[in-house]
């Protein structure tokens, strides 16, 4: 037993050598100089302009990460912007023989003669990443295109694109001919491909005994760094449906340098983290979730460890407050977290956070508690309270839990309501049979005074047949559109859509119908929504809604990807949200008295309708 004990000892050991790796592997900057930014910059935006649009279809062998950690290597000793210039000919002639620069931009010359070319090769992307958990409908390929499609890119003919204030790149977006796989090609991807990435700090084996913890190693590269912030930029600039909406035309080249001067500064993976969601944060999207994962060399590697407290607040009238668990009578105004103002640390807070409202921003850092979100656990809060009475409390608490949800939804399904009103709440769950449970009680709908369908969440995807019930006649699906890029920067970019009609159930409910809705309705529940007012059912009651919609896709990154909307909604709501018919704000006191002042609106608007029809 003890020579036993003595090899796992000596196994165990030898693997600790292989793991001291230490700090040295982090290479952190104070930022970089600008000389460096402006090269970079012109950098990133030429990669961006022949990764997706221009149509080698060798290039697929190229590994983009790899090339980007070369090429900034290569471009870093480069003094002058003519010295700039012939080191991004010689990193992309290989993949692009016609590319050319020139200092004043001009309009690309689209007379060219082999316009009349027999085929046309060029890029179609159909949205961008893969859709979660469905059939996905997005895909990019190197197409055959009709080159006599006038909004189709003209055959062999440049194209101009700017990469800085004084330089434009010339290059065809569609070209008449297949590529050879060339030898300068190939010398190029052997030389990029000497890149190799380590996934932990330490040997896999300690990481997975738990000996050693999860750190990622490629992170501490400062040019893996910048290589993975120039591929998010470039897929928010060319594939972002909203762009133009969320101001990002005038913003996002600055966005852009001040990632590139954070991801250098960077000294740990967790502030890199943060370093991916302030270059996101202006993208106002509440689709936009960043992973805490890794994956690298075909292998799901890591996640991040987060933590949070065991507490519950909440946001009302511009100020923070503490719930008690067991004592809502308890309510206290939360005043500083360690120290620092709740103001401070909530505008701290949205600087990493995506959201497409103000009050979007609240319900992700309250309702998922981002506020205190933490990578350390067992971290100390303290948290200081002042009472109704102007008393001054204080709470310490732990980041121990690893998840932290919003106190789960209490509500039935279905229920019966005083007067013959019943209440029906579609976001308790997603299970589909409760649709059946609907049916079994449209005899009892059919005789009710009204009503109340809850709105105030995200409701299970049998609500789309729910809505049958309400209308004798079609109902007309939202106005939703698949954008296909073929040029960069989403120029003349080409929208797939029709509309769609929901057949009218042959069971119609006439009794009067009531929604409820806030700024948790967002997304598919926003679609209910808007359906339902332009088709004229219902009414709605409560505050404005999230302002977040059209279907997301999944951006899979070596660390950190993240969803973010990638069809777009063409109702107009993005960013501002629906609002309802009659607006009820919550109140303290309503909180205090566990009072749901919305619902009781319903149901008098419900009683007095009643009342003026007879």
């Amino acid at each position: 037993m003890r020579e036993k004990m003595k090899s796992v000892l000596s196994i165990i050991g030898f693997f600790c050598i292989l793991g001291c790796s230490g700090r040295e592997y982090w290479h952190v900057r104070t930022g970089l100089e600008q000389r460096e930014r402006t090269g970079i910059h012109t950098f990133a935006k030429l990669y961006g302009y022949v990764r997706y649009f221009y149509p080698n279809q060798h290039a697929a062998e190229i590994d983009w990460y790899k090339f980007l950690i070369y090429g900034l290597n290569e471009i870093e000793s480069c003094e002058t912007e003519q010295e700039l210039i012939e080191k991004l000919k010689e990193l992309f002639n290989p993949i692009v023989p016609e590319l050319c620069f020139n200092e004043k931009p001009v309009e690309a010359d689209l007379s060219h003669l082999s316009q009349k070319a027999s085929v046309s090769y060029c890029w179609e992307h159909r949205g961008m990443g893969a859709q979660p958990l469905l059939d996905n409908v997005f895909k990019s390929e190197i197409v055959n295109t009709d080159n006599t499609d006038a909004d189709l890119p003209v055959t062999d003919s440049l194209y101009c694109f700017p990469v800085n204030e004084r330089t434009s790149v010339y290059f065809p977006v569609a070209i008449s001919y297949a590529h050879d796989n060339s030898a300068a090609l190939q010398r190029l991807i052997k030389s990029i491909n000497k890149i190799k990435f380590k996934l932990f700090t330490h040997n896999t084996i300690l990481v997975f005994l738990k000996i050693k913890p999860k750190e990622y190693h490629f992170l501490g590269n400062m040019n893996f760094r910048m290589a993975d912030i120039i591929v998010r930029w470039n897929i928010v600039r060319h594939f972002y449906p909203y762009y133009e909406e969320d101001g990002l035309n005038d913003t996002w080249d600055e966005h852009l340098d001040a990632a590139l001067d954070d991801a250098v500064r960077s000294a740990s993976q967790t502030e890199y983290y943060y370093t991916v969601c302030r270059l996101l944060s202006p993208v106002k999207d509440s689709h936009v979730e960043i992973f805490k994962n890794a994956y690298v060399g075909g292998m799901a590697a890591s996640y991040l460890p987060t933590y949070y407290p065991d507490i519950q607040l909440t946001y009302c009238n511009d100020t923070c407050y503490y719930i008690a668990r067991n004592d809502r009578d308890r309510l206290f105004t939360v005043t500083s977290v360690n120290g620092i103002s709740v103001d401070s640390l909530i505008k701290s807070k949205s600087r990493v956070v995506s959201a497409s409202t103000r009050q979007g921003l609240f319900d992700k850092l309250f309702e998922r508690n981002l506020i205190f979100e933490s990578f350390k656990k067992d971290s100390l809060i303290k948290i200081t309270l002042t009472g109704t009475d102007q008393s001054l409390d204080t709470v310490v608490v732990k980041t121990d839990m690893n998840y932290y949800g919003p106190p789960g939804n209490e509500s039935k399904f279905i229920e019966r309501l005083n007067d013959c009103i019943y209440y029906i709440n579609p976001t308790v769950s997603m299970d589909g049979t409760h649709y059946q449970e609907f049916k079994n009680h449209i005899p009892e709908f059919k005789r009710a005074k009204g009503l109340i369908v809850d709105l105030r969440g995200y409701p299970g995807y049998y609500t789309t047949d729910i809505i049958t019930h309400f209308s004798q006649s079609k109902i007309r699906w939202g106005d939703f559109r698949l954008p296909v890029y073929y040029y960069p920067n989403r120029e003349h970019v080409r929208y797939e859509g029709h509309a769609d009609f929901l057949e009218p159930s042959t069971d119609y409910i006439p009794a009067p119908v009531v929604f409820l809705i806030n700024s948790s309705s967002m997304s598919y529940c926003e679609t209910i929504i808007d359906v339902l007012k332009e088709n004229r059912i219902g009414k709605f009651i409560g505050q404005n809604t999230m302002g977040t919609n059209g279907d997301v896709t999944q951006i899979n990154l070596p660390v950190y990807g993240f969803m973010i909307t990638a069809i777009k909604d063409f109702s107009g709501h993005h960013g501002v949200g629906i609002s309802p018919d009659i607006e009820v704000e919550t109140t303290i006191s309503d909180l205090q008295a566990n009072r749901d002042r919305v619902l009781e609106t319903a149901v008098n608007y419900i009683k007095q309708d009643l009342e003026s029809n007879n």
